[in-house]
């Protein structure tokens, strides 16, 4: 059975549908577990347990999320002008090895991601990252925990080691003006000024 969402449109009118329709699994007691990644749904993802009752037109809707599951939901649309030519097969090849999977939505144009708990949440977020930062997609956070800001990239890691024996601030400073770039490019310059005046 599907349970159904509103989705009250931005203010530049997005999502470009009024409500959204997932399957569930029926769990007693008004409870209902989500059985696919949502495309517009907010602060939801795959296995979440939701409150859900029957409305006016007899269809389910869901009132609130009742337990999160530890899944994370990205939205990844990938420039038709870009390196990837719009081809969503293409980001779902990219993020198969980080044991990501998803599904592409033609109409448009997009991809929406599962991230089960247990991945590598850093490869995860540089992959993201690298991927706008280069043309190839741009990317929206569908459903991630507070603890997602958190989370080191492999390439952040790995400064804040190299940078140990200069100070914890010097690494701290770096670090950040690492996680801040936009390009992995403008961060490798910026290591290797910093590199270079720390020595």
């Amino acid at each position: 059975m599907k349970v159904r969402f509103h989705l009250p449109p931005d203010a530049d009118g997005w999502p470009p549908v009024a409500n959204e329709g997932l399957w569930a699994e029926p769990l007693g007691n008004d409870l209902y577990r989500i059985d696919n990644t949502p495309w517009f749904a907010l602060d939801l993802a795959t296995d979440d347990i939701v409150v859900a009752r029957p409305g006016d037109d007899g269809r389910l809707w869901a009132v609130e999320k009742q337990a999160w599951s530890g899944h994370m939901t990205f939205r990844v649309i990938p420039w038709k002008d870009g390196p990837l030519e719009g081809d969503r097969q293409a980001v779902l090849d990219a993020f198969a090895p980080l044991g990501v999977i998803g599904k592409g939505l033609a109409q448009f144009g997009m991809v929406a991601l599962d991230v089960p708990p247990g991945a590598d949440l850093g490869r995860v977020k540089m992959l993201l990252r690298s991927g706008q930062a280069d043309g190839r997609w741009d990317f929206d956070e569908g459903c991630i925990p507070e603890e997602w800001k958190e989370v080191y990239t492999p390439l952040r890691a790995a400064l804040d080691e190299r940078l140990r024996p200069f100070g914890k601030g010097s690494a701290g400073r770096l670090a950040t003006a690492v996680a801040g770039s936009s390009s992995v490019k403008l961060a490798v310059k910026v290591v290797v000024k910093q590199a270079a005046t720390l020595a």
